[in-house]
């Protein structure tokens, strides 16, 4: 088996918190990232801002209902 090692993170704040975090340039970006906002979020504010955590080439999963 061959041993893949990899940095991840769980953040649990809301998107603008996360992304203010961000911008700020104290994160590091991500090749995948997972977004879950609440459903009541418009996604154009959920979405605003992804482009600091996702690398070039990143892909971003976002869920909605």
């Amino acid at each position: 088996f061959r041993r893949v090692l990899f940095r991840s993170a769980i953040i649990r704040a809301s998107v603008r918190t996360a992304f203010q975090q961000w911008h700020a340039g104290t994160m590091p970006q991500f090749d995948i990232v997972f977004l879950d906002p609440p459903y009541d979020l418009p996604a154009h504010e959920a979405l605003a801002g992804v482009d600091a955590v996702v690398a070039e080439d990143g892909v971003v999963v976002y869920e909605h209902a």
